[in-house]
């Protein structure tokens, strides 16, 4: 038992075991702003037309379909300035949600902190998107409906724009025309 706690303590003040340790904090910092779209959509809403959300997954992602969005989205998410902002915007029903619900799964796997910024975080504390190393994905959803939540998010860009931070992706999704888009980016 002594070997293993020596081991143990040796594996925690390790290079390896730091950088868990800080990825685990980031998490519990982040955990409050972001959702990762997977909630049991069923548990809260009993209508049979539950599994057509994005989040149920009743149908199969093909990234075929969807390939040269996805590859443009990927491109996106590693390449250019540190904070970055990109709006998804089409019909209602045309896979907006799940496209995004892919990339954000696909990023955590490759270590990121992934997911859609959870609903009226408006004049919330987005300093944890600016704190810490791993890249961060935030998806707002019906970002046409969210102005005040993406103007907040703004600031988190801003910041990592002028100072320092880790890599900052906001991908926000409309179905709507995008005009509001317009007036925001104005400001």
């Amino acid at each position: 038992i002594d070997s293993a706690q020596d081991d143990l303590e040796a594996w925690a003040t390790s290079e390896v075991g730091q950088r868990l340790c800080n990825l685990w904090d980031e998490l519990e910092r982040i955990g409050p702003l972001l959702d990762d779209g997977l909630e049991f959509l069923w548990l809260r809403d009993k209508r049979p037309s539950t599994i057509l959300r994005a989040g149920s997954r009743v149908v199969e992602f093909d990234v075929k379909s969807h390939e040269e969005t996805w590859n443009t989205l990927m491109r996106w998410c590693y390449e250019g300035d540190r904070a970055r902002v990109l709006l998804l915007a089409g019909k209602g029903g045309h896979g907006k949600t799940r496209l995004a619900l892919e990339l954000a799964d696909t990023l955590r796997r490759r270590g990121w902190h992934a997911g859609f910024l959870r609903e009226n975080k408006i004049c919330e504390d987005m300093s944890p998107l600016c704190r810490g190393s791993s890249n961060r994905l935030v998806i707002i959803d019906y970002a046409q409906s969210r102005e005040d939540d993406v103007k907040s998010i703004s600031t988190a860009v801003d910041h990592i724009r002028k100072q320092s931070g880790p890599v900052l992706r906001v991908l926000l999704t409309s179905r709507r025309d995008t005009q509001w888009w317009d007036r925001l980016k104005q400001k």
